[in-house]
């Protein structure tokens, strides 16, 4: 009876979540912080199964992949999960679990130890958002940089063009043409432009 005392106040006492669901993956018992991670008072819980809080996008994953919670837990395992909030929000958890079978009549039981990682994976979505920023920033940089690189390469043949284009017009308006100084002129803006 002491033991059975103890593992009650350890279970209902835990700062981590913490969850025993029978073969149909429906919630037996599940501790106070579980029910607070998700949301949910622990008796209503026990009306759900584990399907029933977990987005649709979430399982549709797992059937493509070939995965069911019941295969998934049949030893000890330990992966990242999401669940759908009371509140509609996503929470994820790292489970721990194991399937256990009792002796005396046969029945299958699947306990898990689940942590509150939501805070964790919202900084590591930050940290990724922040990383792709800089990397579009990085190449914005580098792109101006290229940008002004090729701007300068176009800008010195375009300023001889158009200061031997200036020096024409200006002896054309003064009647002081020399054709062959023209032609001249004309050859060094058409080689620039080449």
């Amino acid at each position: 009876l002491g033991n059975e005392k103890s593992f009650r106040a350890i279970f209902d006492h835990s700062p981590i979540g913490i969850v025993q669901l029978d073969s149909n993956l429906r919630f037996i018992s599940v501790n106070l912080a579980f029910a607070k991670f998700l949301g949910y008072t622990e008796s209503e819980l026990r009306e759900k199964t584990i399907l029933d809080i977990t987005p649709p996008y979430y399982l549709q994953k797992m059937i493509e992949k070939s995965e069911t919670f019941s295969g998934s837990l049949e030893s000890m395992r330990r992966s990242e999960k999401c669940f759908v909030h009371k509140s509609g929000k996503i929470v994820w958890g790292l489970i721990s679990s194991n399937a256990v079978k009792f002796e005396e009549n046969g029945e299958r039981f699947v306990f898990c130890v689940v942590e509150d990682i939501t805070a964790s994976r919202e900084k590591e979505a930050l940290l990724k958002e922040a990383n792709a920023k800089l990397i579009s920033a990085s190449k914005m940089a580098s792109l101006g940089e290229m940008a002004g690189g090729i701007a300068h390469e176009i800008n010195n043949p375009l300023a001889i063009i158009s200061s031997k284009t200036d020096l024409i017009c200006a002896k054309i308006d003064k009647g002081n043409i020399d054709p062959e100084k023209l032609k001249s002129d004309l050859e060094k803006i058409k080689l620039t432009t080449e």
